[in-house]
This record gives structure tokens, sequence and C-alpha cells, in this order.
């Protein structure tokens, strides 16, 4: 029978108070973890009796409340969010204290809340990209970790379309970037700090190429945004 210690373990950081707009989608029903890249090796998460499936779930700010991030697999980990551009800092977060039965549960467990743990006081990258049909989001901490979530939901909404594609990628030298919309675009490209390495228009890419040969080895996301405000990111490697 499990064991259940209702602790909640509470940790402040100071963090920017200063918050911009973050892709809405990141709202759009529960994101599904399906890889997990740590020092270079991949997990993939368990599915079993008592962990059927690992959920990570973004609720927007309303009222007095902030957005709101929680993830769980035997425990929950969750906090509130504070967002900068494309990337999200974790404010005050709590875990649960839950004995998983299974000791593969508890390995996985750790390696997946260590992933947050581990770089905590710094903002995580994200981007959602779109595989076919399918929405992907893409979660990087500061030393490089990755976490790959996928949306169902997302998967089969109509009003969903990638509009724009990258390539090569990875990429050596030039940046081709394919914009399949007769809208006007801000097109931005930032590095894992999320530092903004340059801004330009859809016009400007329908002629010229990004030039990223002297630009450093390593994952660089690019963000489209429309004059309404939505905004799109995909990310790219140099290498």
């Amino acid at each position: 029978m499990k064991t259940y210690r209702f602790f909640l373990v509470l940790l402040c950081f100071v963090v920017s108070q200063n918050s911009f707009a973050q892709d809405p989608l990141l709202f759009e029903g529960e994101w599904e973890l399906y890889s997990l890249e740590v020092n270079g090796e991949q997990f993939l998460p368990e599915s079993n009796d008592e962990v059927e499936s690992i959920q990570l779930i973004f609720e927007e700010e309303n009222d007095n409340n902030p957005n709101y991030f929680n993830t769980y697999v035997c425990n929950s980990f969750l906090g509130s969010v504070i967002f900068n551009n494309n990337t999200f800092t974790l404010d005050d977060y709590g875990i649960t204290l839950i004995e998983c039965e299974l000791a593969e549960n508890t390995i996985f467990e750790n390696q997946y809340f260590n992933f947050y743990l581990n770089t905590i006081s710094d903002p995580f990258q994200y981007s959602i990209e779109f595989l076919g049909d399918n929405a992907t989001l893409h979660v990087i901490a500061s030393n490089g970790d990755t976490a790959d979530y996928g949306n169902s939901l997302l998967a089969t909404s109509d009003f969903i379309k990638p509009f724009f594609s990258i390539y090569p990628n990875p990429v050596q030298d030039q940046l081709h970037v394919q914009i399949n919309s007769q809208e006007d675009y801000t097109v931005s490209v930032f590095d894992m700090l999320g530092r903004t390495l340059m801004t330009t228009s859809k016009e400007a890419l329908e002629t010229s190429p990004i030039d990223v040969q002297n630009w450093k080895s390593g994952i660089y996301f690019l963000r489209m945004e429309d004059q309404n405000g939505r905004v799109t990111i995909k990310r790219f490697i140099k290498n």
C-alpha cells in the first residue's frame, strides 16, 4: 500500500518581476512527456500500472492568481511561472512527498524532477513545433538538457497550421526561412540565454538567408510574430 506523506517543500527564489507574453498554445490541454535527455543520454518515461503517463500542465493567470506550472509522476512538482519572450522561470515551487510503489518510477521521477531542479534559478527555453500535424513542446535547461512533450489536443486542432519552415537544420553557414503566409511578420533570433541576436522582417528573408557562419555552435530559436502579437517559435542547431 502506498504511503502518503503530505508535506509541501517550498523554496523561493528572487526573480525579475518583468514578464512578457507567452505562447497561448502552452495552455491548450495537457502536455505528455515522451523524451528526456540528460548529459547527452536519452531516457524514456515509464508506463506501468502506477504511472501510465507523465503530464505537464500550464494554467494561465487569472484574477490574482499567477501563471501556474504543474507536472507529476508519483509526486506533483508545481509552482508559479514568470515568462520572458521564449523563456520561463519557475518562481515559488513545491514538491509533494509521496513514495512510489515501483522502484523504476522512483528512479525516473528523480531524473525528471532534477531536470528542472538542477538549473532551477535559470530561465528555461521553450519552443512549440509541429512535426506533421503533431505539436511538440521542447523545454531546454541552461545546461543543455532537454525535455520533449507532445499534445494530442493540438494535434487535432484545425486552426493551428505550420506556416513557415527553416532549413537546413542543423545549419553550418546560411539558414533559409520559407514563409507560407501573406501576413507581415517580425522575425527575431535568440540564443540559449534569451539574448536577441538579430531582428529582421519577412520581406528581407524572402531575398536573403540568415548568415550564421560566424555564430557559436549550439541551439538557437527563431521567433515569428505577426501584427496581432501571435508568436510561433522554431529551434535550430548551429554546427
